[in-house]
């Protein structure tokens, strides 16, 4: 027998994540809640933007993204969306 698999998408909210203009190779971070269990699989991302940029999304497994405590960023991948190349304008 095979597993279920579920799919379960997370989406930010334009007027709470991701509000602050960024200067050239600034950050921000957001915590996305929504994941209704701790073992996941990121099958895909989309992204809209107002220009088209190069964008490096990181991804922990806790909220402590910021934490100077290596133990505590706990580092699981990252995509690079080049969106001046492979971006659709609309």
């Amino acid at each position: 027998m095979f597993p279920v698999r579920r799919i379960d998408a997370i989406r930010s909210d334009k007027d709470v994540h991701f509000t602050e203009a960024l200067v050239k190779n600034a950050s921000e971070q957001e915590n996305l809640t929504g994941l209704e269990s701790d073992r996941i699989t990121i099958t895909g991302i989309t992204l809209k933007s107002k220009q088209a940029l190069r964008y490096r999304l990181l991804f922990f497994s806790r909220d402590t993204f910021t934490d100077s405590d290596l133990d505590d960023d706990v580092f699981i991948g990252a995509v690079e969306l080049d969106l001046s190349t492979y971006g659709e304008l609309r």
